[in-house]
């Protein structure tokens, strides 16, 4: 009896081993796998409303990782963006988003794939606009946020005027919540050219060239498609622009 208990027992313990042997190994797999295929995703898939919708998660989920506070609230963000961008998919963000905090993609090769299949200037600074706003979204962009969204503009070969004219919304909304008081005319005309994305010593010109650019980029009518931030956002930019131009036409 004593015996059979003794090789029963054994019989269990082998039996447990191979089973545990076997999830370890398929776990990994899994875990190889997903690798894999988050390497070779933005090499392999084509271009189209899903695949895009996972490269905006994939970068999101980066641009969390470096801010974690009021995280929630930048998950609400995304799926109000997501649910007007892109109205008709049936990707499941938040899945996607709980595998890239786990399994990070390196944002280099995200925006290699974004570079092949979008030429478009103006559609690259609407990645900027929805990645600033996430950053934004607890009401301030840091110092780790911003060194991660200047080097997102780089590698989609945007400029560091037209980073500063994404940025400078934020910026604006965060010197106004510190200093609410009047502006005198000296910085009035700093901070318009700041918007513009021009020296105070430019040209007439060259005021007008930057001015007639930016309101090309930052129309609202671009932005119809996004989420009803982004328009509010784009409404609120376009207004900031034209007030830059005329503080300009003052001096």
């Amino acid at each position: 009896m004593i015996e059979f208990i003794i090789k029963f027992s054994f019989f269990v313990m082998i039996t447990l081993f191979v089973i545990i042997r076997l999830l370890y190994e398929k776990l990994q797999e899994k875990r190889v796998n997903t690798a894999w295929d988050k390497k070779s995703f933005f090499f392999g898939k084509e271009y189209n409303s899903d695949n895009l919708m996972e490269a905006h998660v994939s970068l999101a989920a980066r641009m969390i990782q470096l801010d974690v506070e009021d995280a929630g609230k930048k998950v609400i963000y995304m799926h109000n963006y997501f649910r007007r961008k892109f109205r008709y998919s049936e990707f499941k963000f938040q899945d996607a988003l709980t595998d890239c905090y786990s399994n990070p993609v390196d944002e280099k090769l995200v925006i290699k794939w974004l570079n092949i299949h979008i030429s478009d200037r103006s559609k690259k600074m609407q990645i900027m606009y929805f990645l600033a706003g996430l950053a934004h979204v607890d009401g301030s962009i840091n110092s780790r946020e911003m060194k991660m969204l200047h080097s997102i503009n780089g590698l989609l070969n945007l400029s560091p005027k037209e980073f500063q004219s994404v940025i400078g919304m934020y910026q604006q909304r965060q010197r106004r919540k510190a200093q609410p008081s009047s502006y005198t005319k000296k910085s009035a005309l700093k901070l318009a050219c700041e918007i513009l994305g021009i020296s105070e010593q430019a040209s007439k010109d060259e005021i007008k060239k930057a001015y007639r650019k930016l309101v090309k980029i930052h129309h609202p009518d671009r932005f119809e498609n996004e989420s009803q931030d982004q328009q509010d956002l784009a409404v609120e930019r376009f207004i900031e622009i034209q007030k830059a131009y005329e503080v300009t036409e003052e001096y």
